[in-house]
């Protein structure tokens, strides 16, 4: 009667202790989502640039002159520029700001 006894103790014991270490784990992963879109720009005359924004190109581009013009629908201009043989493309809004250099 006491090895019976024992032994349901150590089996009450050992069931308890392998439902201590069962564990469950969970993973939260966390996605984003970009929105990227992409305007498109019609080739413009370089002379029919407002007045505005060709003053302030100069200001920031001094000793460039203006290689192409292009145009979005919502006014923004996107310009590529040439100084000593090396061109850059530089972006403009409808008032003639410095928007971001490619």
């Amino acid at each position: 009667m006491k090895k019976i006894m024992i032994l349901a103790a150590l089996a009450l014991g050992f069931g308890y202790a392998a439902h201590a270490q069962t564990t469950t784990k969970t993973q939260t992963t966390e996605t984003t989502t970009r929105k990227v879109v992409t305007k498109e720009y019609k080739s413009v005359d370089k002379n029919s640039l407002p007045v505005r924004t060709i003053e302030k190109i100069g200001a920031k581009y001094g000793g460039h002159s203006i290689v192409e013009a292009h145009k979005s629908t919502d006014g923004e201009y996107k310009l590529v520029l040439r100084k000593d043989g090396n061109d850059k493309v530089a972006y403009f809004n409808k008032k003639g700001e410095f928007l971001r250099e490619d």
